[in-house]
């Protein structure tokens, strides 16, 4: 209870029903004590107070019992600046802006594009709430997850943002395609970037799946990746392969991402400096090895503990697109040294 009252009850389930409790039991003059009594276990008081809790629940609103106003004097407002945190500042915003920001006329607009795109490469049509639904599943890595919600809102300091910033103004232009640069043209079309190889890399990978992407997605694909289903020929889902899919695609983007941030920022003094084949093949392995590490440790109960991840779900993923696949046990996701196979190094499943 004190926890909840220094939060300021943001984010607190039932919140405004606590709360009156607290408030009339504080306004007794004598002290109030609770007994724990297990539920369901023939208390008559308890019993009758569940029934009564089940019928008030069946009660139609204008039926409900009328509760007296709160005591506001015994009840602390706000939230104590010692437990706030920026996230939990911003819930507090919008639980009192009544639990939804108005999106920005651009951030409307890239959202229309996004979905759009993955309409056109699925046939799939899906709402704004789902694309936030699918970037917050567990299949999409924090980064990533980050790097795709900032993207969305054009949060990226990107293009015209450098213009006016003395000294950084020529990084609004991208020096390789002579062109101000926005998030479109990064992650779908500038050359510079190394994103025609990584999502070459990607796209090989995922063909040993059966798994079909195109050549280099548009930068409205890729946001819009965590959407994206694989199905069989009698369009039944294939989970493993769309969990795939979604991991592979959204790790590849963060990469382009990444390795732009180093040509235009780290290498701003050498502007002729690139990323070779070799160097990008090595970081999209240890990249996709390293979520593949990931999901292995998700589903240790010793260190995941009651959230572990179901290991059939991970099997389902990763199996059949391991190296040395057949040397593997059955449950792998205890062994050590697996790694994401190349598919020029090994036979399919």
């Amino acid at each position: 209870l004190e926890d909840w009252e220094r939060r300021g009850w943001i984010g607190i389930e039932n919140a405004d029903v606590i709360r009156e409790i607290v408030a009339a039991l504080r306004s007794r003059s004598a002290q109030t004590t609770f007994r724990w009594v297990k539920g369901h276990s023939g208390v008559e008081g308890n019993e009758r107070a569940d029934r009564l809790a089940a019928e008030g629940a069946e009660l139609d609103r204008p039926y409900l019992p009328n509760r007296t106003p709160t005591c506001t004097e015994y009840l602390k407002d706000g939230a104590e600046l010692c437990t706030l945190t920026q996230k939990l500042a911003y819930k507090g915003i919008r639980i009192a802006k009544g639990g939804k920001e108005p999106l920005t006329t651009k951030t409307a607009e890239r959202l229309a594009r996004v979905t759009r795109a993955v309409e056109s490469h699925d046939g799939s049509l899906n709402s704004v709430e789902a694309l936030w639904g699918a970037i917050q599943g567990e299949a999409i890595d924090k980064k990533p997850r980050d790097f795709i919600w900032k993207a969305l809102h054009g949060g990226h300091r990107v293009g015209s943002f450098w213009r006016n910033i003395p000294g950084c103004e020529g990084r609004a232009k991208c020096s390789k395609c002579n062109t101000t640069e926005t998030m479109w043209h990064i992650l779908g079309e500038c050359g510079a970037t190394g994103g025609a190889h990584l999502w070459g890399i990607a796209k090989r990978f995922l063909q040993n799946r059966d798994i079909v992407i195109p050549d280099r997605p548009t930068a409205e694909l890729q946001l819009g990746m965590p959407l994206c289903e694989v199905k069989d020929e009698e369009d039944n889902l294939r989970i493993g392969e769309t969990r795939l899919l979604r991991i592979i695609t959204t790790e590849t983007t963060y990469l382009v991402w990444k390795v732009r941030c180093e040509r235009v920022i780290e290498w701003e003094g050498d502007p002729g400096r690139e990323h070779s084949p070799a160097d990008l093949t090595r970081r999209w392995y240890a990249a996709i090895n390293a979520r593949l590490d990931l999901d292995m440790k998700k589903t240790s109960k010793r260190l995941a503990g009651r959230k572990a991840a179901p290991v059939q779900r991970v099997l389902a993923t990763w199996t059949g697109s391991l190296e040395n696949q057949n040397d593997l046990p059955e449950d792998w996701t205890g062994s050590a040294g697996v790694l994401v196979g190349r598919p020029d190094m090994r036979p399919n499943g």
